[in-house]
């Protein structure tokens, strides 16, 4: 039997089980459980996986575990640790490129696009038409982008920087004033 220590969550126990390396899935033949160490209550879980040095466990009441730092950037004392492994695992982030997060860098439009559309649970247009923002193309910011903004200003949360001639202003960083539209519009409406 052994423990493992899983950050700000609890102790994880695992008994007699076999660990497939092939699949990177732990075959249960006794069980894990793991002790919340707020309540001291001992849940089950299903099944765990490893990958990129992170354990992440999945098992009784959808709760989820991981072990581990996700982000180069990002030690487990950061002040803002848990919400951004929140976002992390809820797959509203991917962080900024070679395993960072960038917790001190702005926001563009661009970015606030794909984490509004993402968090409220919407996926992004089908294709990259190019046609709602003269600065919003497959050329200008990416197809990933592109579907992403486009989608923004289909479900009604933005209208864009200018209106005439139709922009976005992907590149600009998003402001407060701005970031409240997109936080009322995305959830509150």
């Amino acid at each position: 039997m052994g423990w493992s220590e899983f950050m700000h969550v609890g102790l994880l126990r695992l008994h007699f089980g076999i660990f497939d390396v092939t699949t990177n899935i732990f075959k249960l033949t006794d069980g894990i459980t793991w002790t919340d160490r707020t309540y001291g209550t001992t849940y089950w879980l299903g099944g765990v996986t490893y990958g990129n040095g992170t354990f992440v466990a999945v098992g009784g009441y959808g709760m989820i575990l991981k072990s581990g730092q996700i982000f180069t950037d990002i030690p487990s004392g950061y002040w803002a640790y848990d919400y951004i492994d929140t976002i992390y695992t809820e797959g509203i982030t991917v962080g900024c490129g070679n395993g960072n997060y960038c917790p001190e860098d702005p926001v563009t439009r661009a970015q606030m696009a794909v984490f509004i559309v993402k968090s409220i649970g919407e996926t992004p247009a089908a294709t990259c038409t190019g046609t709602m923002f003269n600065d919003v193309s497959e050329a200008t910011v990416g197809d990933a982008f592109c579907r992403y903004i486009e989608k923004f200003s289909t479900l009604g949360i933005t209208a864009g920087c200018s209106a005439n001639p139709p922009l976005y202003c992907p590149f600009e960083v998003v402001t407060r004033a701005q970031m409240a539209v997109f936080l009322t519009k995305g959830f509150l409406q």
